[in-house]
């Protein structure tokens, strides 16, 4: 039976397969390859077959970029298989199996160079982990005054809203009313790959200059490995290597945004945890970055000083002997 068949019938013909339609087909998703290297998803929304050229729309664009574009047809390449599963609405039904898969395809995003559709797949998959419904004595995170705090929900109300016990170093406190979006799940069963997930996304944001969002993804998984601790569970190496590199990439974050005693105690906190021999020469590396940063930091200070004195003396040599005076000063 043909389209038109189908048509007449009242039945909807099956959509083609992705990879049975001409790469240069309107409302299809690419990736575009741009001079500068840099990979980038995009929808073709015209094509120009004199000019061998196509307007393409970039998916999630952010503000500062160009969202739209004419290019050269010679740009486009198809998506990687294993992403096109995730083109279908049901991708996450399996919110496990789905995580998991998003996380390898992911990773493969990621080392092609497309960093924005490999952070976006890993959103997803979190996404599917973390926003399940909560239930009595499940794991939490909820941020508390600024801190991202570990916690185990004591009762879900009629109206969805979460009383959660919280767990600080110091004490426990019971916050009454949390609505659940504002709780991030915590997988006991599943934390390395929880923790992968925010690590990878993290390195991701990194390279796209975003990096406060990628500290939060960091704080994310520290958090995530004090609720297991916290739970009762004991760290194997695996789970401490996972959380001695949050650590230290935490700190790499907070040096590159100038920030030295945060960057240092969390260096402190990754030797407290106890690193590996590759990994202990990261965190050697760290803090020489961190004595670099303050030295430069003295270093300008001193420069910027010198020339507002500089500029204050020029200012000052141009004031008559009634302006002087105005400034508790008078001229020699």
């Amino acid at each position: 039976m043909d389209r038109e068949e189908m048509r007449q019938q009242g039945m909807r013909p099956k959509m083609p397969a992705y990879d049975e339609t001409p790469l240069c087909s309107v409302g299809k998703v690419v990736r575009v390859t741009l001079p500068s290297g840099q990979l980038r998803r995009a929808m073709v929304e015209c094509v120009e077959e004199n000019e061998d050229t196509v307007d393409v729309a970039y998916i999630d664009a952010a503000e500062k970029d160009q969202s739209d574009a004419t290019v050269p047809t010679s740009w486009l390449r198809p998506l990687e298989p294993g992403e096109l599963i995730f083109l279908e609405p049901n991708a996450f039904a399996n919110r496990l199996e789905g995580a998991t898969n998003a996380k390898e395809v992911g990773n493969v995003l990621f080392k092609l160079g497309d960093v924005e559709a490999a952070a976006d797949l890993y959103g997803r998959a979190l996404e599917a982990l973390e926003r399940a419904p909560c239930a009595r004595n499940t794991w939490i995170l909820a941020n508390r005054h600024g801190m991202l705090l570990p916690g185990k929900v004591v009762l879900v109300d009629d109206s969805g809203k979460a009383n959660v016990e919280l767990r600080s170093e110091k004490s426990v406190e019971v916050v009454r009313g949390i609505p659940q979006n504002a709780l991030i799940g915590v997988q006991l069963e599943h934390l390395l790959l929880q923790g992968s997930l925010h690590l990878n996304r993290s390195r991701a944001l990194t390279q796209m200059g975003q990096q406060q969002e990628a500290a939060q993804d960091l704080s994310v998984v520290i958090a995530l490995w004090a609720a297991y601790s916290a739970s009762g569970s004991s760290m194997q190496t695996e789970c401490k290597e996972q959380l001695i590199k949050a650590y230290y990439l935490r700190a790499k974050t907070r040096i590159s945004r100038q920030r030295p005693e945060p960057a240092r105690a969390d260096i402190r906190s990754a030797w407290a945890v106890g690193p590996s021999t590759a990994t202990a020469a990261l965190l050697r590396q760290a803090e020489r970055d961190v004595e670099i940063m303050e030295k430069e930091k003295v270093r300008s200070n001193k420069k910027l000083a010198k020339e507002i004195a500089k500029l204050a003396d020029v200012a000052m040599s141009g004031l008559d002997e009634e302006q002087l005076a105005s400034f508790g000063g008078k001229q020699s």
